[in-house]
Order: structure tokens, then C-alpha cells, then sequence
């Protein structure tokens, strides 16, 4: 399975919801686990921690929004060919006193844009919080190239966007190891 290919799609999905500033990205690496045991990794600048399978790598896309604006979009990932853990982050143009309509199209956009490719289909949806900040959860089924499954969880904090995503067979999206990156996201504050 390739699931390298996808990651890219994943930085465009959230761009099409997003606009960003240009702040740096850097981060700060939690101490290394023993083998077999998620690595704790924090981000002071984009203010989250999350538990990955080993330490993520960083990349940085600057894209181009529908209306032509910039959107930077950062991502932490660890990836293998047949499964990905990504933690995407991106300040948005979404006013942070949106009202409840406009969140919830921002969260249906981003759903229908993760989906458009591949032969993708919406297999489960639902509201979820953070924190008391609005989110999204997700799960998308898809035929191309392979048979695999995204499983993905947004949230709007302000007017920052994060998502927790992990793809991989339909076994990978639900097993341990993808539970434990997926509940081990936390906002710093």
C-alpha cells in the first residue's frame, strides 16, 4: 500500500478549509521511548503533544487556498508504507468568534475534500470536543490505490486547525498502536 502519496493530499484537504500566517515551526522533542512504545513528542510553537510510534518527521507546505490565498500548513508524520500517524496544524482565516454553522461547513468541507480522490466514501462521521473547541471525527473508506482507511479527528481551537490522522488498513485504524497516537493528543496551553 502507498500511503506516502496520501500525506500530501491530507496538507491540501486541510488547506482548502485553512488560511495560515508564516510562523516558524519548531519543535521539541521528548526524551526517546524504549522500542515498541509510542515516543512523546511537543510542539511549544504549535502547542500540542501527542504520543507518535517513533519520532515524527516535520514538513512544511505552503499551498494555495480555493480564493488564492497562501495557506501554510505543518505537518509532524511517521509513515511506513502501509500505515501513516500525522498531526497537521495550520492557522486559519476562520474568525475565531465563527458562529456554529460556519464550523460545522469548515468540518464538512474538510470531510468532502479527504474524500474526493481514490474512491473515497464517508463510512462514519460525529461532533467531538476538545477541551471544550469544537471538532470532527472521521472515518473514510477508500479503493485506490489499494484498499485502505483513513481515521481522522479536527479540531478548531481559535482559529488554529489541528488534525490527527492515521491511514493504513482497516485493521491499522482501529488497532492499539492507532488508538494510543490518536487519544494521546493533547493542546498545550
Amino acid at each position: 500500500m502507498a500511503i506516502r502519496p496520501r500525506t500530501s493530499f491530507l496538507a491540501a484537504t486541510l488547506a482548502i478549509v485553512l488560511g495560515c500566517d508564516n510562523r516558524p515551526a519548531s519543535q521539541t522533542p521528548e526524551p526517546k521511548s524504549t522500542p515498541h512504545q509510542p515516543r512523546a513528542f511537543t510542539s511549544e510553537v504549535w502547542k500540542f503533544r501527542a504520543d507518535f510510534p517513533a519520532a515524527p518527521k516535520q514538513d512544511k507546505k505552503t499551498l494555495q487556498s480555493p480564493r488564492g490565498e497562501p495557506i501554510q500548513v505543518v505537518q509532524f508524520m511517521v509513515a511506513s508504507a502501509d500505515k501513516c500517524c500525522v498531526v497537521s496544524v495550520a492557522d486559519t482565516m476562520i474568525d475565531p468568534g465563527a458562529g456554529n454553522d460556519e464550523i460545522e461547513r469548515r468540518f464538512d468541507l474538510l470531510q468532502e475534500q479527504a474524500t474526493r480522490r481514490d474512491g473515497g466514501k464517508i463510512t462514519a462521521s460525529k461532533k467531538i470536543t476538545l477541551d471544550g473547541h469544537p471538532g470532527r471525527e472521521f472515518l473514510a473508506a477508500f479503493t485506490e490505490p489499494e484498499p485502505h482507511q483513513i481515521r481522522s479527528q479536527a479540531y478548531l481551537v481559535g482559529n488554529r486547525m489541528y488534525q490527527v490522522t492515521v491511514m493504513g488498513t482497516s485493521s491499522y485504524s482501529t488497532s492499539k498502536e492507532a488508538e494510543t497516537f490518536m487519544r494521546s493528543f493533547q493542546l498545550l496551553e
